[in-house]
């Protein structure tokens, strides 16, 4: 049953991960999580390095979209595409208006949950044309416009993030442009957790 399970999980279109460190015998092991709407794979391991991704998936996850939270060891792990946890990005932006009183984090955060209410719409394809591509479209200036926004030297936290997103925008904002993740943008909130209650996270956004 588990190497079938792990079967079904490397044939997914789209997979949250996810890494939770607990103590056995008094040392620190992780337990890594790969999981879809339907099924959760559990790996115990030693080491929270890349190590562990190389030797559960030689080969990687080739057709995978991979959602996760930045941690390094999940970007070396091939997949047709990478996006970021919206549920760690939602974090980081709430935690930059708590700090800096941030108009621009706030505007991200409108924008994000507008992408995320198209994407949830019944019926929205990611690759549609039509309205569906005018309001891709619109998102996608808007979004453009803010990580280009010059921000006041002493929001510190929040050009970090800025530029960060600036970088890498595809692999923030992938899920409402690629069919692959659609609906599927929340990594695991960690394997411990997520094995009682997997779907709630990958189907839902939590907000």
């Amino acid at each position: 049953m588990y190497q079938e399970i792990k079967n079904r999980i490397e044939k997914s279109t789209c997979l949250g991960t996810d890494e939770t460190g607990a103590k056995i015998n008094g040392k620190t092991h992780w337990f890594w999580t790969w999981q879809n709407n339907a099924l959760t794979f559990i790996v115990q391991s030693q080491s929270r390095g890349y190590k562990t991704i190389q030797k559960t998936f030689p080969e990687g996850l080739p057709d995978v979209v991979l959602v996760h939270d930045r941690w390094a060891p999940h970007f070396r792990c091939e997949a047709v595409h990478h996006q970021i946890c919206l549920a760690h990005l939602f974090r980081d932006l709430n935690y930059i208006v708590q700090v800096h009183a941030s108009d621009w984090a706030g505007s991200l955060k409108l924008l994000l949950k507008r992408a995320i209410a198209l994407n949830n719409e019944a019926g929205y394809d990611p690759a549609g044309a039509g309205s569906d591509n005018m309001t891709r479209c619109e998102l996608a200036d808007s979004i453009a416009n803010l990580l280009g926004h010059k921000l006041p030297d002493k929001d510190k936290l929040a050009i970090k993030l800025q530029k960060n997103c600036a970088k890498s925008a595809t692999i923030y904002f992938a899920f409402y442009t690629t069919t692959m993740c659609h609906r599927i943008t929340t990594a695991p909130k960690g394997p411990l957790e997520t094995s009682k209650s997997n779907k709630k996270y990958l189907v839902a956004f939590g907000l």
